[in-house]
């Protein structure tokens, strides 16, 4: 049996490369907490990484980042 406590940890542990309109690019370690802080809707923020979107307000790409 899978934990749920594990799986939220484990999505919130992946960290994220955000890319604006004037190519500035940031880490960030929480997508939902960036979000928020920042007066973005985290599921737009998330079809813009899933490709469903081609960009959110001022951010034009999502990417999950592996090695940091």
């Amino acid at each position: 049996m899978v934990n749920t406590i594990d799986l939220f940890k484990k999505v919130e542990e992946v960290v994220h490369k955000i890319t604006y309109v004037d190519n500035r690019n940031i880490i960030i370690d929480n997508l939902s907490m960036f979000a928020q802080l920042n007066h973005y809707d985290k599921s737009h923020l998330c079809k813009v990484k899933q490709g469903k979107r081609k960009r959110h307000k001022d951010v034009v790409r999502v990417e999950t980042v592996d090695n940091v």
